[in-house]
């Protein structure tokens, strides 16, 4: 098998590079998401979420299903650019030749004498954390309030409307030119009327919003057992190529089978003529 060089495979190192930054520039934009929604629903202007879910007729449960999309379509962004990596460092490991930096490298990131080994999987799991849980709260909640039954419902406008009148009771007016409003009696039934037909459209939705939560975690998959089986065909098929032995696994032997006959090493990178 023809490998490739370190100066050859420099230039896929660089793109690799700028992927990770790339990905760090993405997670820092997802937290600030993050700390600009949790100030939208626990900042000093906030209203409870109950009076946010059901307000405006019920129109405010879009948002929330809004929110719970851009968060799925932001998770399988991030796991996309996480399996580009894989795919890159893939495929330098690979085309490294095995005295190679690079194979060198690889080696030891996975060796016990590696400092992030113990901690990487940790990490991992808690990048994948915060995600998760807010697409699990902001679906639970949305779920809650869409699938709510009718009694249920008109308990929480009636708990609103009470908490309103309770709030317009303690308002003091020292001016006595200025009439003191009327608190009339209590009716949610035209509200749960309303509220009941926005939700009837927002369960369908919400369906669909479920559905979609499916891609990122498909991809989660993807990039945790596939790709991980993927880098244990790869360390072998670079052992056997440091020992100059003919790979003993089904796997590593097709994998080497299909470098060889792409003729990737040859088409890649050409040689630079020397003068």
């Amino acid at each position: 098998m023809n490998l490739l060089d370190d100066r050859q495979l420099a230039p896929f190192r660089k793109e690799y590079l700028e992927r990770e930054k790339e990905i760090q520039r993405y997670i820092g934009v997802y937290l600030s998401g993050v700390v600009i929604v949790f100030g939208w629903i626990i900042g000093p202007q906030s209203k409870p979420l109950n009076e946010m879910a059901l307000g405006n007729d019920g129109y405010n449960i879009f948002a929330f299903l809004i929110i719970s999309v851009v968060n799925a379509l932001f998770i399988t962004f991030l796991i996309y650019k996480s399996l580009d990596v894989h795919d890159t460092t893939q495929f330098i490991t690979v085309l490294a030749q095995p005295n190679s930096v690079y194979t060198f490298w690889e080696n030891w990131r996975r060796s016990t004498y590696s400092a992030t080994k113990p901690v990487r999987t940790a990490y991992f799991i808690a990048l994948a954390f915060l995600p998760a849980i807010m697409a699990l709260m902001l679906l639970l909640f949305s779920g809650i309030k869409i699938f709510s039954s009718e009694a249920s419902l008109r308990n929480q406008l009636t708990e609103i409307e009470e908490s309103r009148r309770t709030t317009q009771k303690s308002i003091t007016y020292p001016d006595p030119n200025v009439p003191t409003p009327v608190i009339t009696p209590i009716d949610v039934s035209f509200r749960l009327e309303r509220i009941q037909s926005v939700f009837s459209v927002a369960r369908w939705l919400f369906l669909i919003v479920g559905f979609l939560h499916l891609v990122p975690l498909w991809f989660f998959y993807r990039n945790t057992v596939p790709t991980k089986k993927k880098w244990d065909v790869i360390a072998k098929l670079k052992e056997a190529q440091a020992h100059k032995v003919s790979p003993c696994s089904k796997e590593v032997l097709h994998l080497q089978e299909f470098v060889e006959n792409s003729g990737v090493a040859q088409r890649v990178i050409p040689e630079t003529p020397t003068e």
